[in-house]
């Protein structure tokens, strides 16, 4: 009977229980979140049986197992990803319609205000001379101006909002992880068996997240929920258990981007895939798009208004200026740059313009300014200028090194554009030129011209300015695989210097960067064409034992290195030595070689690291590695021939360079010519009124041999030295992989007196430092002149003690005795008598008892201001008094060495040899007054005695060819004067001749210099390979000048004069120069171009018919710049166009809406299906609850009947009992 009771009481309390889940999920029909429950049952099963009974049947009853929740996470995480697309779809097409409302407001918009701008120019090109219609365009101008200036502001702000937006949802979603942090700690707590309504919560505020940012969701074994961006799996982490990471956003010229932060760490994701805030940093994106459209066309419109309105006349017959103003490149110095260098910006073709910030850096060791992109990459570099895609950069000022500046492009223009003319009658209407037959024409031809506007330039070539670095410099230099075409000179280059170099022989290792630390060899293979090859080997792996207990080097030297730039240093600076298995010192071990003793430079960086030699040539080379494969190095062959430079104009004028056998061939469109261009070598090489429109031209076809230059004069000859460090010295490029060896070797013969220098004798690189250091190489085998002084400078004076003060002395020891304020201080002591003080200057002091004197020497020096004048090698020399020393001056500078030795006699001599073995003499008094009296005064003669001069030789370098010592001077005598080494030829033997002889060893074979070039574009071209003389290395260095961003061009007038009326051949003439430009030949139709305009030639003409283009000085009624400049709002051309381009950003908008919507349709349709499929099987519904409610409770009254039962058999029971 109590098996009956439980069972029924069991029953009543389960379905109590599930009845009470029923209506809860009833109660929450409508609660954000809830996930229906639904209350699990299980049978009690009965005991079971033991040995002496059977196990029950019939069970205990029932229970609640678990309230389970209905959730099923694949369908929770599709409708999360549909909710985040849909939030991102829905954002961007709120974001973008307000970029279309700003951009297409109704009629006022940008590309209505142009249009109306052009309407009002068309009626001032009606009456050119009107007043009236020039006001009115003036106002429509400016109207147009703040058109886009507005937009500019609009999108701006529009921006600002998007990324308020954007901010203020970021710290909602950061708030969100917070709590969900919060509830994972919660649910962790639980172990496991966390509450319903904690899950509930979970999951509601994952919803909430992923309506802002798509994620990837991951639920633990204990329930928590571990967050990552992105729908990938591989995001970062959003939250991670109880940690939660702060997403915030930032801005960039570009776009916005996001950062996960963990205290102070700050990283970037690009996992913010979809959401609220995907949307919003689209529409921040769209809107830097159409805000660079916007200023891309403020951009052109400016630039392509003013090109034309510059070239016209205004109603005053001045040049046009710029009609709009809005585009400023600033070239920014840092603030903390201790020069005061600055930048000018000169814009040369807006449209290679890049927006990219471009920063400058000065180069204090080189001279020079280097240019780098926002990643660090060098693009250019320049001495004064940089020329960069569109640009040039002039700078002036004094730089320190490292100072820096910035350069910010073109930004903002849309927002900056301002109409610039201030009268209407600065409108320029007028073309600048006029076209008109000469009166004394045979014929009634006449001709029409038109400007070029579109680029009818086939060839491939490109601008120096983007292939070749401004500056001389090997590693710098440019490299090209074939003769020909190889470069265009740009019309804005005023001057312009090109080097044509040889290639020296080289060895490129490239090294793993975990591998630098463990080199222990490097070896070099080198022949030097006369000796046996000999390999030489580094030792790199004594470095730590040897280098780091070398005294010599600096601190920052003694590092073990991690990159090829330390060993490329320690091998430039002699610390790592090599030695070879052939050479042994005089003790027999290794001669150890630096490698400035092998000739050589070294490049290192990145694991990169290049070797070259100045002479020699390298075979093979190898790095040994431990733990590694060995690295072989690739040589590159010394090539000791260089090409050949020449220069044409594009209408085929040779203007410097050499003749070439097939040069006609040249002449060709791809080569960079114009189609019709005709070879001319009248101007070849040739300067002033002879050159190609007066530039000057400089050609050094030998450039070794130019380096020591000899000048006859009427009295001798004048040698000249000269060096470009910049190409003859050390140079390593910051990549490790290109070096150049520096070479310094010149040879100089006049008859038997032979020189060589180099860097060992030759202090600095300068011509000057060459010409003083021939000098002093003549003079070091030449004998040296002294001149000794007669009398020695010391004189004494004596004290005598009087009786009295001799007896105070020997009774009380001591004595103090003053004689010309003067101290002398005398003890007596064991017989023995002392004395000290005494004049500050005497060289002596000593005390005779016996006489009782003291006596002290002292030097006689000349007072200071005191001076004696000598004459050595017809020079003359001073020589002053000052504070106990003597100063030299007069002649040349250091040339006699002065002093007093410690007798006080006076030495003089030369620092180095004489070659004319000149004596050195007093000069008389009828020259310098009281000259012998002040010779006594310093000693250098007694009133008895004249020194004589005595000659003596530097053993070290004099050779012996004289016999016994005896000197024969040549006939003449050398002297120097900044860079020239001068002979002066003795009177006597003026027409004797001096055989001078020379020779010096270069990089460079040949250079071209042109001054003053004419602004059009010139091509350069690389000849000589093909002559039979072996290969030439093309490895080119150009330094070059651009005119200023202030400079205005003058233009120039043409006439052009009909050469041959038969075959329709012309020339086009510059008047100022009567320089022919080009000739060109009529087609049928009389038409013929000249690269900057089109002419064309109507009638029959004659020959020598002229017809004039002038510049034009009368702008009251012509209209034809003004309609040049309308034509622009249509132009199908790549100037102009405006109302094309607008059409297009208005066009692309729209489209990016339309398709927008129908995006945030189709997402809004998958996510309300993908709720609505997760909702129908997590949710609760009212029909389901309502029909399990009944079922329950009729449950629940059959069990109540079971214990109703049980009551009515428990009383029958007890009826009767």
């Amino acid at each position: 009977m109590a098996g009956l009771f439980e069972i029924g009481k069991s029953g009543l309390n389960s379905y109590r229980e599930a009845l009470s889940v029923t209506g809860q999920n009833i109660a929450n029909i409508n609660t954000d979140g809830y996930k229906r429950r639904e209350a699990s049952l299980e049978e009690v099963k009965g005991a079971s049986g033991g040995i002496t009974s059977l196990p029950s049947q019939a069970g205990l009853g029932v229970r609640v197992a678990e309230v389970q929740r209905s959730f099923d996470e694949f369908l929770l995480n599709k409708a999360r990803n549909a909710t985040s697309y849909a939030a991102s779809a829905d954002s961007y097409v709120e974001a973008i319609v307000q970029l279309e409302d700003i951009i297409l407001p109704g009629d006022a918009n940008i590309g209505a205000a142009i249009s109306r701008f052009m309407q009002t120019l068309q009626e001032v090109a009606v009456n050119p001379s009107d007043l009236a219609p020039r006001i009115v365009a003036s106002k429509s101008g400016e109207t147009l101006a703040d058109m886009f200036n507005q937009t500019a502001n609009l999108i701006e702000e529009l921006q600002t909002g998007i990324f308020t937006q954007s901010e203020q949802a970021l710290s909602e979603i950061n708030i969100l992880s917070n709590s969900l942090a919060n509830i994972n700690r919660n649910i962790t707590a639980s172990g496991g068996k966390a509450q319903n309504a904690l899950l509930d919560n979970r999951d509601a505020i994952i919803d909430k997240i992923s309506k802002y940012v798509e994620i990837t969701v991951t639920l633990e074994r204990t329930g928590s929920a571990t967050i990552k961006l992105g729908s990938s799996g591989n995001g970062p982490n959003l939250i991670e258990g109880e940690k939660s990471y702060t997403l915030s956003a930032n801005t960039t010229t570009e776009d916005m981007q996001f950062f996960l932060a963990e205290g102070t760490d700050f990283r970037r994701t690009s996992q913010v895939s979809n959401g609220s805030i995907r949307g919003l940093a689209d529409a921040y994106k769209s809107a830097t798009d159409a805000m660079r459209s916007i200023n891309n066309l403020a951009y052109q419109f400016i630039n392509d208004i003013n090109e034309v309105h510059t070239k016209g006349l205004d109603l005053e017959g001045q040049q046009g200026v710029e009609m709009f103003h809005g585009i400023a490149f600033d070239v920014e110095p840092s603030l903390s740059n201790l020069g005061s260098g600055s930048g000018i910006v000169k814009v040369l073709n807006t449209e290679q313009i890049s927006n990219n910030p471009v920063r400058f850096s000065y180069d204090a060791d080189k001279t020079l300014w280097r240019a780098f992109d926002q990643y660090g990459i060098n693009m250019a570099s320049g001495k004064h200028n940089i020329s960069l895609p569109g640009l040039n950069i002039e700078f002036s000022g004094n730089p320190v090194d490292g100072d820096e500046m910035l350069l910010r492009p073109a930004d903002g223009v849309a927002r900056n554009i301002t109409f610039a003319l201030s009268r209407p009658e600065q409108i320029a209407a007028a073309a600048g030129f006029l076209v008109s037959p000469d009166i004394e024409n045979k014929s009634d031809a006449q001709i029409t011209i038109s400007a070029i506007e579109t680029n009818t330039d086939t060839s491939q070539l490109a601008s120096i300015k983007d292939i070749i670095s401004n500056t001389h410099s090997p590693v710098n230099s440019s490299d090209f695989i074939r003769d020909g075409a190889i470069a265009i000179i740009p019309e804005n280059v005023s001057n312009i210097d090109l080097i044509s170099l040889i290639q020296q022989s080289s060895i490129q290792f490239s090294i793993a960067d975990t591998a630098v630390t463990e080199i222990t060899d490097l070896s070099l293979t080198i022949d030097d064409g006369i000796n046996a090859v000999k390999t030489y080997t580094f030792d790199l792996s004594s470095y730590s034992e040897t280098l780091n207990s070398d005294s010599t080097l600096s601190e920052t030297d003694k590092f073990f290195w991690t990159d090829t730039s330390k060993i490329a240093h320690l091998m430039n600076i002699g610390a790592l030595k090599a030695t070879n298995t052939v050479d042994v010192d005089v003790d027999g071990n290794p001669t150890e070689f630096t490698m400035d003793d092998l000739g050589g430079f070294v490049s290192g960086n990145n694991g990169n690291l290049n070797i070259s030699l100045n002479t020699d040539e390298i075979s093979s080379g190898a790095v040994i590695i431990d733990n590694y494969p060995d690295v072989m190095g690739i040589t590159s062959a010394r090539i000791d021939s260089a090409s050949e430079i020449q220069v044409f104009t594009r209408n085929g004028r040779h203007v410097a360079g050499s003749s070439y056998s097939d040069v006609s061939s040249l002449i060709t469109e791809d080569n960079g010519f114009y189609a019709e261009a005709v070879y001319n070598a009248d101007y070849l090489n040739l300067s002033g009124d002879s050159g190609y429109m007066g530039m000057t031209v400089t050609t050094q076809s030998d450039y070794e041999s130019d380096q020591i230059s000899v000048t006859d004069t009427d009295t001798g000859h004048v040698i000249t030295f000269d060096r470009n460090n910049d190409i003859d010295g050390k140079e390593s490029s910051t990549d490790g992989l290109k070096s150049s060896a520096g070479i310094f070797n010149y040879t100089l013969k006049m008859d038997n007196i032979s020189i060589t220098l180099d860097e060992s004798n030759v202090d600095g690189g300068t011509p000057a430092a060459i010409a003083k250091a021939a000098l002093e190489e003549i003079r070091s085998t030449r004998p040296i002149a002294s001149l000794t002084g007669i009398s020695s400078l010391i004189e004494s004076e004596t004290i005598v003690l009087t009786n009295a003060q001799k007896s105070t002395l020997d009774s009380n020891g001591q004595l103090t005795l003053t004689s010309a304020d003067v101290d002398y201080y005398l003890t007596y002591e064991d017989s023995t008598y002392a004395i000290a003080g005494g004049p500050k200057d005497q060289l002596s002091l000593r005390f005779d008892d016996s006489t009782q004197t003291i006596t002290y020497t002292f030097p006689d020096l000349p007072d200071d201001g005191s001076s004696l004048v000598l004459s050595f090698e017809d020079q003359e020399y001073t020589l002053t008094m000052n504070d106990g020393n003597i100063d030299v001056t007069g002649g040349e500078d250091g040339r006699l060495i002065v002093s007093y030795d410690d007798t006080y006699t006076l030495n003089i001599s030369s620092n180095n040899g004489s070659i004319s073995a000149s004596e050195i003499t007093i000069i008389d008094d009828s020259v310098v007054s009281n000259n012998s009296t002040m010779a006594l005064i310093f000693g250098l003669i007694s009133a008895n005695s004249t020194p004589t001069t005595s000659f003596s030789y530097n053993s070290a370098t004099y050779d012996p060819i004289t016999i016994s010592g005896v000197y024969t001077a040549p006939n003449y005598d050398f002297s120097i004067s900044d860079n020239t080494l001068i002979i002066e030829k003795d009177e006597d033997y003026l027409n004797d001749s001096i055989a001078i002889t020379s020779s010096v060893t270069s990089k460079a074979e040949s250079r071209i210099q042109i001054t003053d070039l004419p602004d059009e574009e010139f091509i350069i071209f690389l000849t000589g390979s093909d002559d039979g003389n072996g290969e030439r290395a093309r490895s080119i260095s150009a330094v070059y000048d651009q005119y200023t961003a202030d400079m205005v061009l003058p233009k120039r007038d043409i006439s052009i004069t009909v050469t041959d009326a038969a075959n329709g051949i012309i020339e086009f003439i510059d008047t100022a120069t009567g320089t022919s430009m080009a000739t060109r030949s009529l087609n049928a139709n009389g038409k013929a171009s000249n690269g900057d305009y089109n002419i064309t030639i109507t009638g029959v003409i004659e020959d020598d018919d002229t017809f004039y283009l002038s510049n034009s000085h009368d702008g009251i009624h012509d209209n034809r710049n003004l309609l040049d400049l309308i034509a622009l709002q249509n132009s199908s051309t790549d100037k102009g166009g405006f109302q094309k381009i607008f059409s297009s950003l208005v066009a692309e908008t729209g489209a990016d809406i339309y398709a927008s919507r129908l995006n945030a349709e189709a997402a809004n349709t998958l996510k309300d299906a993908s709720l609505e499929a997760e909702a129908m099987y997590s949710g609760v519904n009212l029909d389901t609850e309502a029909s399990k409610l009944i079922e329950l409770q009729q449950a629940y009254q059959a069990s109540a009947r079971i214990l109703q039962t049980a009551k009515e058999l428990f009383d029958t029971l007890l009826q009767t009992i």
